[in-house]
């Protein structure tokens, strides 16, 4: 009965995982990946050392959301004193992708705000 029990527990947990829609990031350096989040993430203090590509898994149409709360998340620890800002200016469904603008600052005056284009796709094999 107990193996019954965590089995069901267990499936009802990895659906309701499976269920919650986010952007997965990864985070490149010299074309290998070095670091995954399980939410949408980029940093003008990059610069040219790591590049990003990012996939959405869940509900297409529920991936605009989950950005916003990425990006809230992210302005509120930037005025909670983390020095890098993005600002997204543009989330909208294309087809099977999303496609976002949206725009990199900091705190530092040596480091000027980029404006970057974003096409998420699906990911595959998960």
């Amino acid at each position: 009965m107990k193996l019954i029990v965590a089995l069901f527990a267990l499936l009802f947990s990895t659906s309701a995982l499976a269920a919650k829609t986010h952007v997965k990031t990864d985070i490149i350096q010299d074309g290998e990946i070095v670091y995954t989040l399980n939410s949408f993430k980029d940093s003008s203090f990059w610069g040219g050392r790591y590049s990003i590509q990012a996939c959405y898994i869940g509900n297409l149409y529920d991936v605009c959301k989950s950005l916003k709360k990425d990006f809230a998340r992210n302005a509120y620890e930037y005025r909670s004193g983390a020095h890098d800002l993005m600002e997204l200016k543009s989330c909208e469904v294309r087809g099977l992708t999303v496609a976002i603008e949206y725009q990199l600052s900091d705190d530092y005056d040596n480091i000027k705000p980029v404006t970057k284009e974003l096409t998420i796709p699906a990911c595959h094999g998960l």
